[in-house]
């Protein structure tokens, strides 16, 4: 049993005193008794501080316990989770990893096709643009059949007599002309203009007839040399140099 301090003795006392000396004895009894109960209070009053403590610890304890038990209960089911979902979507997985693997395997089998089918369609488009420009030029500058026709003549190795046939827009500047390119060509006796319509601006066709000379063998049409120097026609052989026809 704890003492009891002084204090709480004077306490106790203070009214237990009396004036006559044959009641000591009932005042030692009450002294006594107030002692017994105050003790029997600080025992209630320790043990019902000992269950708060033990109370408190438990429950504190159980709140830390399910606090870690949730943690560990909430990384189990995501990691079955994880792997439940794995397994049923393995199937679709495999199913994807599949087609993609058959779909490179065709690409890779038609990868030349694809890269010839992108080339002729960018030169495709490069030749269109190029002949748009090459018209605009024309347009600009008319003096572009006068080159081709300049061309032309370099190309007649033999004597020949010359039919050339431009766009009748173009006649004005080409006779103007023509006796400059006459004087710079030895092969060509005679030049003869011709009209044609479906011969674009800046264009030209020629036929050069070779001269036949005394003792000459060649008869029919082989003194016959036919020169094509239209825009479009040069333009056709820039194309099928750059994308030679396939073979069957």
């Amino acid at each position: 049993m704890a003492l009891i301090r002084n204090s709480v003795a004077q306490d106790l006392t203070r009214d237990a005193i009396v004036m006559d000396l044959a009641d000591v004895r009932v005042q030692a009894d009450l002294i006594v008794e107030h002692a017994m109960k105050r003790a029997q209070a600080l025992v209630t009053e320790s043990e019902a501080e000992r269950l708060r403590q033990i109370t408190g610890a438990a429950q504190l304890g159980q709140k830390d316990g399910y606090a870690k038990g949730l943690a560990e209960g909430r990384q189990t089911g995501l990691t079955q989770g994880r792997e439940e979902g794995l397994r049923e979507a393995r199937p679709k997985l495999d199913e994807v990893q599949t087609a993609w693997a058959a779909a490179l395997t065709d690409f890779q089998a038609r990868r030349e096709d694809l890269l010839l089918d992108a080339r002729t369609t960018i030169l495709d488009l490069a030749i269109c643009i190029a002949s748009k420009i090459v018209k605009r030029t024309i347009e600009l500058d008319a003096s572009v059949v006068v080159d081709q026709i300049a061309t032309v003549l370099e190309l007649v190795v033999m004597p020949s007599k010359l039919v050339v046939s431009i766009n009748p827009e173009d006649r004005a500047l080409v006779e103007s002309s023509l006796p400059t390119l006459m004087a710079s060509c030895r092969t060509a006796r005679h030049v003869e203009l011709a009209e044609d319509p479906s011969v674009s601006r800046g264009s030209c066709r020629a036929v050069a007839q070779r001269e036949i000379t005394a003792g000459s063998t060649t008869s029919g049409g082989e003194g016959t040399l036919e020169i094509n120097a239209t825009i479009e026609h040069q333009l056709k052989r820039i194309t099928d140099a750059l994308l030679p026809k396939q073979a069957g």
